[in-house]
Formats: structure tokens, sequence, C-alpha cells
């Protein structure tokens, strides 16, 4: 099945604007204490997981 270069772009532009979404909605050390850093942690992790790639690959 071909998807093509326009669908593609379109569908990766969603996922990385999705995920810069919602580590912009994480709440503040003040907030949540020591579960915040937790949180930004994962959210950072997702995009990469999403792609296949090890966890801790990139620092």
């Amino acid at each position: 099945m071909v998807i093509g270069r326009k669908r593609t772009l379109t569908f990766t532009m969603g996922l990385m604007g999705g995920s810069t979404a919602l580590i912009g909605l994480l709440p503040t050390d003040e907030q949540a204490g020591p579960l915040a850093p937790a949180g930004n942690s994962a959210a950072n992790r997702a995009p990469r997981a999403r792609d296949g790639e090890p966890s801790l690959a990139r620092t």
C-alpha cells in the first residue's frame, strides 16, 4: 500500500505537534512535586518508542 509523501509528512507533523502539546500540558514541579520529572521523561520517550528506537539511545 502506497501512502504518499504528503500524507506521511502530515501524519509525522501531527505526531510531533501532539507530543509537543503534551509536554506543554505537564504540571510544574510546584504542582506535581517529584512526579513532574517522571512525566517529562515519559513524554520525551514516547516519540522515540513510536519510532522503535531504544528509550535511552539519545540523551
